[in-house]
């Protein structure tokens, strides 16, 4: 009688644990898909053109097993010659800081596969941090990676220009939508035509100051350095105060 009793409360104590455990998955699933929902579509379109590119190659190394359930000192050394022998479809380098991205996205799709290293800072995985830092030292030596990390803005005679040749204007559509990318980008300090895809009927209002003036403010969103996660914020309400108006 004794050990029919334990064996029903064993077989429940087991049938519990069954079901803690399928409701702790079910609610880590739940959470990673919503991680996953808030993760920027650009960065998530790059780690999967990557992670193709990275096991294509391995492929040619007849490594087929899943990358998570690769031993750590194996990974290291196939990074390490995947880095080193990257090149685009063309046969030409890629840069250096493209070299570090592909790097950054194979610790992406680990870290969502739970292995259990970190390919960025683990001893592990020192030998294959070092080729990248070899690399990069060896394409810029070579020229590469010394593109000007910011653009210049037009000058007044260069806008001119632009008028004159009827690239903005209100002279055809083509005209009135470039004109109103460029204001959005000059005036509210919009980066690029992605910003500008994404504007939405709110992000900006007629708006009156203390005299009765009116001007137009743009109420920013999320932008890609701006998320929310990050120091990144601008110091002001980006406005735009008609010509009349100014001071």
């Amino acid at each position: 009688m004794m050990c029919s009793v334990l064996s029903i409360y064993y077989r429940n104590q087991n049938d519990s644990d069954d079901f803690h455990n399928s409701t702790i998955d079910l609610n880590k699933q739940q959470l990673q898909d919503y991680v996953n929902s808030k993760r920027n579509i650009s960065t998530q379109k790059k780690t999967t053109s990557d992670m193709n590119k990275f096991t294509t190659w391995l492929t040619t190394q007849d490594q087929r097993h899943p990358l998570e359930l690769i031993s750590p000192t194996e990974l290291d050394i196939l990074i390490g010659h995947f880095i080193k022998s990257l090149k685009k479809p063309d046969g030409s380098n890629y840069e250096p800081g493209t070299r570090t991205s592909f790097h950054r996205s194979i610790e992406r799709h680990l870290s969502d596969h739970n292995y259990p290293y970190n390919i960025l800072t683990d001893d592990l995985f020192a030998t294959s941090r070092a080729v990248l830092q070899a690399k990069r030292k060896e394409l810029k030596q070579e020229g590469l990676g010394k593109k000007p990390r910011k653009t210049e803005p037009l000058t007044a005679d260069e806008e001119n220009r632009l008028w004159v040749a009827g690239q903005l204007g209100a002279s055809d559509p083509t005209a009135l939508l470039n004109t109103v990318w460029f204001f959005n980008t000059k005036l509210f300090g919009l980066r690029g035509s992605g910003e500008n895809r994404k504007l939405q009927w709110g992000d900006i209002t007629i708006k009156d100051d203390e005299d009765g003036n009116e001007y137009l403010e743009y109420n920013e969103r999320q932008t890609k350095t701006r998320d929310g996660n990050t120091p990144h914020i601008r110091p002001f309400k980006a406005k735009n105060i008609p010509k009349s108006q100014q001071p």
